[in-house]
């Protein structure tokens, strides 16, 4: 039996009522107070008395006089002798009534216990991890606040506090984003693979119209990466140059934060100052994918939506009459699902077009390359140098942290694009570096700056811009 054969034809509907933003915030809570004491059910009248604070201190108001069980519920609790707050009651009763929680009497006590049925449990499990990672937009905006703190002289004082804070923030945000793309996997396969022919009858425009066109994606964090992106990578930039500033830091790990020693705080602070400017990198990737993740899922939502309603005529029907209540030039839109519904499904290749293994060819024997030695050349060595047999050797660890030793001359780092980049070897070399840097044994090393936007164009290369480091001396 599926999780949603198990549900109330009704249980969607305090989710489309005017109160849903209160109802789902009230059923959170319900479900921490059962949890709250481990265990799976609480007493009646100790739940009550808890929503009735809960709802006095958020000053929450509760109008239920539009709900279609609005009279028979009041009936019912006229009925009732209760001396409990009224507005609590007809919740309880209304979460009853939809399936979403079960009032029952206990046996040995005799006492009204209240639990959450399993379908309820995993829904409302659900909904408070979306409410979670929206959270996320928080992060880039609390990483910005940190790191911006960090100006005002009356807070550096706490600047150490301030970057570690940001540091956490950005591996919290990372590990965040990796469980998302599961949760909504996971949700997905509930939603559009169990859920019968009959819910989709009853409620169709609420999965059509959230879930199908993007209700589920939990994330904001990809509009707050664009607005906060660039600040906090130019000020990560500033943070790593600005020496004075780098030292006020360095003084605040040490008297206020009892960090051991100066030459160990600088270490540090380098070292998270640096791994936040590649977590920007990996913050922006998982989110690209989660993106590109989400609108897959949603396209699958579609087209099981569509294969339904070629078989349903009342679905089809339900599908052209949202279509035409839709702001977007309704008829066109409605045409156009129309004629795609109609489309046949199989396609079959014509039998002209069948690829034919005889019509390949063997290659002329003189289109295949070969080297020819020149007569005229002094020695081996000049020889091996011009048909490249000696690229593996200049591409080793030692020339590779020479050759950039040898570009950076003084300075501690300087970015790739001001050390120059002259010819196919300069972009092998640029990514060698990348990957030989984090080599313990290597002094140099490069990491992705994520502020640039524009690349380094080489022939028909494009590259990020890179940041080259010596690992002693900065």
């Amino acid at each position: 039996m599926s999780l949603f054969e198990k549900m109330d034809a009704s249980f969607f509907t305090i989710l489309v009522s005017k109160n849903k933003d209160r109802y789902v915030d009230l059923l959170l809570e319900i479900h921490d107070c059962i949890y709250r004491n481990q265990t799976m059910s609480m007493e009646r009248s100790l739940l009550v008395d808890l929503l009735e604070e809960y709802v006095k201190d958020r000053e929450i108001s509760l109008d239920f006089k539009e709900e279609e069980e609005y009279a028979q519920i009041e009936t019912e609790l006229r009925q009732e002798k209760d001396t409990y707050g009224k507005d609590i009651q007809f919740l309880l009763r209304l979460f009853e009534k939809h399936g979403w929680i079960n009032v029952d009497l206990h046996m040995d006590t005799m006492k009204k216990m209240v639990s959450l049925p399993y379908h309820s449990r995993v829904f409302i499990t659900f909904v408070n991890d979306i409410i979670k990672e929206r959270e996320q937009i928080g992060y880039m905006i609390r990483i910005h606040a940190s790191l911006k703190d960090m100006e005002d002289p009356m807070k550096i004082e706490d600047s150490y506090q301030h970057i570690r804070n940001a540091y956490a923030d950005f591996k919290e945000l990372i590990l965040t984003l990796e469980q998302t793309n599961a949760r909504i996997r996971d949700y997905y396969a509930i939603q559009v693979k169990k859920v019968s022919t009959k819910i989709y009858h009853d409620f169709f425009d609420v999965y059509y119209g959230d879930i199908v066109e993007g209700y589920v994606f939990p994330t904001l964090v990809e509009d707050s990466l664009k607005r906060f992106k660039n600040p906090v990578a130019n000020i990560l930039e500033t943070l790593l140059h600005d020496e004075t500033l780098k030292e006020k830091i360095i003084d605040s790990a040490t008297s206020h934060y009892r960090v051991n020693g100066r030459d160990h705080a600088k270490k540090s602070i380098e070292s998270m100052l640096y791994a936040m400017y590649n977590d920007l990198n990996i913050v922006e990737n998982l989110t690209a994918q989660l993106v590109n993740s989400d609108a897959s899922y949603r396209r699958l939502a579609k087209q099981k939506i569509m294969y339904l309603c070629n078989s349903d005529q009342g679905l089809k029907g339900k599908l052209v009459e949202l279509i035409h209540h839709m702001k977007e030039e309704p008829q066109i839109t409605s045409d156009m699902i129309s004629q795609t519904m109609n489309i046949q499904k199989t396609q079959y290749i014509p039998k002209n077009e069948v690829y034919s293994f005889a019509k390949r060819k063997r290659k002329q024997s003189e289109d295949i390359m070969r080297f020819t030695f020149d007569e005229e050349a002094p020695d081996q060595s000049q020889l091996e140098e011009k048909i490249g047999l000696d690229r593996y050797e200049r591409f080793t660890k030692e020339k590779v942290a020479a050759y950039y030793k040898d570009k950076l001359k003084d300075q501690s780092a300087g970015k790739l694009k001001d050390i120059g980049v002259k010819d196919m070897d300069d972009y092998i070399r640029s990514i060698l570096i990348y990957v030989y840097g984090r080599d313990r044994k290597m002094d140099i090393e490069a990491t992705l700056l994520p502020n640039e936007t524009q690349g380094i164009e080489e022939g028909n290369f494009h590259y990020p811009n890179l940041l080259i480091r010596k690992k002693g001396d900065s």
